[in-house]
């Protein structure tokens, strides 16, 4: 037995001294014909550097193994013939930015076929990594093909990516695109803290096709809407989400793209796709200048939601103001309850406005006391002077500020207000400061308080209470 035991030591011994270690490469390129070499060339794993901006890149290069490009404060510009700069099938393609001064892959700069013209295409399998520092400006930066199958393809974006050329409705790309035939999807979209998708002409990111957008990060803004989905699940958990354009609402449904609602989110329930969308959204914040948060409308085929569900948990959510209070709005989820689910979240109807409430403010001054001094029965009927003031008012317009004494009967009595012998008195005013008559803040009204000594019945210290209310009165309609 211990024989044994010593031969398969041995042989374990043998196989670990067998394993081989494969040391990755680091090659330079300086001209687009030196990249497409050392891309080429390389074994996966390996990693090429730029040592010079790269010009003139007009041939489609292709990704089919692991790589990592180097920007290194350089830059790659060109026209690609087949519409495309990087094609990435079957492999795996990181850009990434040794240096501190940004990097950029620029396709087809101010031709007049810009708008359709990408910087990377995932196509049927394969990954693509937008490192920090990196930014890629094209008509559409990035376009995702999957194969169908879940994660056939990935994007992971960490820098920027911005499209670069004016689109109309009809050619509506965006930074991040995929594709919604049939057996296109299978996509995941990491949006990661950094990151900057950015479309001044139309939607941010455009996501018809099944698959998963998970957003961590970032900003992430378009004119149209920050994120128009159709299929798949969206996660939100950080980052801002913005729509600047103006709002168009109701939306029109669009099978081949999409048209621009104005809102931060907009969900297109399409049965020409594969629909099954769920939107969990737990941080964050998703901004709508001119429309709302979050909006779901019909296609112009479509009876009913395409939605399976949509879960807030937090984040905070912005919208028009004219939107009369409305952040999140689906009227075919009304009857649907049980597809929305919210249990956090802030909600501001505000947009682009700049708020304040000033709290109603204001001091009553009524005097302690009034004092007739010492009266015989044979005088004429006594007036006092009394004064009601308002100090310090902030009202609102229309409104007014008014005392009222709410004591019954008005009467002093003898023996310091505890006997039984009665001497009447009235109190002749309206107090009534309205916002006219406060122009500066503080207003005094005079009225006064009477008695007549002819209704003394005995000699004595007289005293009474007088108690007033006051009350803050909105407009008569």
């Amino acid at each position: 037995m211990k024989k044994v035991l010593s031969i398969l030591i041995t042989l374990a011994m043998v196989l670990t001294l067998g394993s081989i270690t494969v040391f990755a490469a680091t090659v330079t390129a300086a001209t687009a014909a030196e990249l497409t070499t050392a891309i080429t060339s390389a074994t996966a794993g390996d990693t090429i550097q730029l040592t010079a901006d790269i010009t003139g890149a007009d041939t489609q290069i292709t990704i089919d193994k692991v790589l990592i490009i180097d920007m290194n404060g350089f830059n790659i510009s060109g026209k690609p013939s087949s519409y495309t700069m990087f094609r990435v099938s079957g492999g795996e393609l990181t850009l990434i930015n040794s240096s501190a001064t940004e990097s950029k892959l620029i396709v087809a700069a101010g031709d007049a076929d810009e708008a359709y013209y990408e910087g990377i295409r995932i196509a049927t399998t394969g990954k693509a990594t937008i490192g920090a520092n990196v930014t890629i400006e094209a008509g559409c930066p990035v376009f995702l093909y999957g194969n169908g199958t879940d994660s056939s393809v990935q994007l992971d974006v960490y820098g920027t990516l911005v499209v670069s050329a004016p689109i109309d409705s009809e050619n509506a790309y965006s930074a991040i695109q995929g594709n919604g035939s049939a057996g296109k999807g299978g996509t995941i979209i990491n949006i990661y803290s950094g990151a900057e998708v950015t479309n001044e002409y139309s939607s941010a990111m455009y996501i018809p096709q099944a698959g998963v957008v998970n957003v961590y990060g970032g900003t992430i803004t378009g004119k149209e809407s920050a994120i128009a989905i159709k299929s798949g699940t969206l996660n939100i958990s950080g980052g801002t989400l913005r729509a600047t354009g103006p709002a168009t609402i109701p939306t029109t449904g669009y099978s081949n793209g999409v048209n621009g609602s104005g809102c931060a989110i907009q969900i297109e329930s399409n049965d020409a796709y594969s629909g099954n969308i769920i939107v969990n959204i737990s941080g964050g914040m998703i901004i709508s200048d001119n429309g709302y948060s979050l909006y779901e409308y019909l296609d112009s085929g479509n009876t009913d939601t395409e939605v399976i569900s949509i879960t807030i948990s937090g984040g905070v959510f912005y919208a028009s103001p004219a939107l009369n209070g409305t952040t999140l709005y689906s009227e075919e989820l009304e009857n649907a309850t049980d597809k929305i689910t919210v249990t956090g979240g802030t909600f501001i109807n505000t947009g682009s406005e700049v708020t304040a409430n000033a709290d109603v403010t204001y001091t009553v001054v009524i005097p302690a006391s009034v004092d007739f001094g010492t009266i015989y029965r044979t005088m004429s009927p006594q007036t006092k002077d009394f004064a009601v003031k308002v100090e310090d008012a902030l009202v609102e317009p229309g409104y007014a500020i008014v005392v009222e004494n709410t004591t019954t009967p008005l009467e002093m009595k003898d023996q310091g207000g505890t006997g039984t012998a009665t001497l009447p008195f009235t109190l002749t005013g309206t107090f009534t400061f309205t916002d006219s008559v406060l122009t500066d803040g503080s207003e005094t009204i005079m009225g006064s308080v009477g008695c007549n000594p002819a209704n003394l019945t005995a000699a004595g210290s007289y005293k009474g209470y007088m108690t007033f209310s006051v009350t803050y009165v909105e407009p008569t309609p």
